[in-house]
């Protein structure tokens, strides 16, 4: 950390690269990541993704896969390999990481059977397959061990790299089966992952159909709050010089703005650039890979406010530093702070954002305003 300058802040210490200090000065626009800066997601997705991947694991295995085996660790390692922002792409992984390890001819036996179920609903896919296969004994153990050596190989392609080294031998068939990455409705894992974490009413209210798997009351966004306060806002609209905020996120908008509430207002709908923004533009332009780690999100929701001097981008993962710098590649008025205390591995979170060359760290988005204050104050 020798290249970082240090300030203390009442939720922790606060750290600006010495040579991001005048960059940092200049900042008039400020977009946020969602999920982990603008909302605490710690209770939330990290369950439905361990749910949902354990769910269809038993399906397809006929054996019980305890859900604490993909846990916060093993999250973070994926996680920071830059290449699973989306967690519809986690639970994927997780999902062919463990078939992987079963015997050839249970694989060849499970794909004969997917293409046998693969024309009906996810539900009906799913519940039908369970009752075809043949129940085969997954160790709990060795899947951890399989996923953490996963992760340290991986690299940064995400699902194309978990395709490429794990398809071979887990059989085409079974992502046909899942569908994956295919939307809600259609996929599998979408689906389920949406159903469970939604709850039923919020899950009908977004997609505009009932659910299929589940119809428990809530879901796993219930556990989630809001992290910024409103004097943090107040402060940055006096530093910016107006309500110049943006949103870039992976998140199903309305799943976000249930619980963003009020807050939301804040964010002009033009400068927030939603997973669903991005899935609209895919279509309309033809153009493949604009979600994170593109830059593309970040560079849309700050548009609005051009001509601006400098944009900063607050986000939580490797996935949205990776979104910052590939931003700054194309043009250089991008900055990016990282937050590690709402995340659920703090110290790795905090080594990880200082590795990778962050212009700032601090505990939380609440800093921003501080490290904003801090480096005008600093002599040039």
């Amino acid at each position: 950390m020798n290249n970082y300058l240090k300030f203390e802040s009442p939720e922790g210490t606060c750290y600006i690269k010495e040579s991001s200090v005048q960059i940092l000065a200049g900042v008039d626009v400020a977009v946020f990541d969602c999920d982990g800066v603008l909302l605490d997601i710690r209770e939330s997705y990290f369950r439905t993704v361990a749910e949902t991947a354990s769910t269809i694991l038993e399906a397809l295995t006929g054996s019980k896969i305890n859900p604490d085996v993909f846990d916060r660790e093993i999250n973070f390692e994926f996680k920071q390999t830059g290449g699973f922002n989306n967690d519809w792409s986690l639970t994927y992984a997780y999902i062919i990481a463990t078939l992987s390890i079963l015997p050839n001819g249970t694989l060849l036996y499970l794909n004969d059977i997917a293409v046998r179920v693969q024309d009906a609903t996810p539900s009906e896919r799913l519940q039908t397959f369970s009752e075809l296969r043949t129940p085969v004994e997954v160790e709990n153990k060795k899947i951890r061990e399989t996923l953490l050596r996963l992760a340290e190989s991986i690299g940064p392609g995400g699902v194309d790299s978990i395709d490429k080294i794990l398809l071979p031998k887990v059989g085409v068939n079974i992502k046909q089966l899942l569908r994956y990455p295919e939307k809600v409705g259609v996929s599998v894992i979408s689906t389920l992952f949406e159903e469970l974490f939604a709850g039923p009413s919020l899950f009908e209210e977004t997609f505009c159909f009932p659910a299929q798997f589940t119809q428990r009351n809530g879901g796993y966004v219930d556990f989630e709050s809001v992290i910024p306060k409103k004097l943090t806002f107040q402060r940055l609209e006096n530093l910016l010089g107006g309500l110049r905020f943006g949103i870039a996120s992976g998140s199903l908008m309305n799943s976000a703005r249930h619980v963003l509430g009020e807050t939301l207002q804040v964010f002009p709908r033009e400068a927030q650039v939603w997973h669903d923004d991005v899935e609209r533009a895919m279509v309309e332009t033809g153009a493949q890979r604009l979600h994170k780690p593109s830059g593309y999100s970040l560079k849309q929701a700050s548009s609005p406010y051009e001509p601006f001097k400098q944009a900063i981008y607050v986000g939580d993962t490797m996935g949205d530093i990776l979104s910052a710098k590939n931003a700054s590649a194309e043009d250089p008025r991008y900055a990016f702070m990282g937050v590690y205390s709402t995340v659920d591995s703090p110290d790795k979170t905090l080594h990880m954002f200082i590795r990778e060359g962050a212009d700032a760290v601090a505990p939380s988005v609440n800093q921003l305003p501080d490290v904003i204050e801090w480096a005008r104050s600093e002599p040039l």
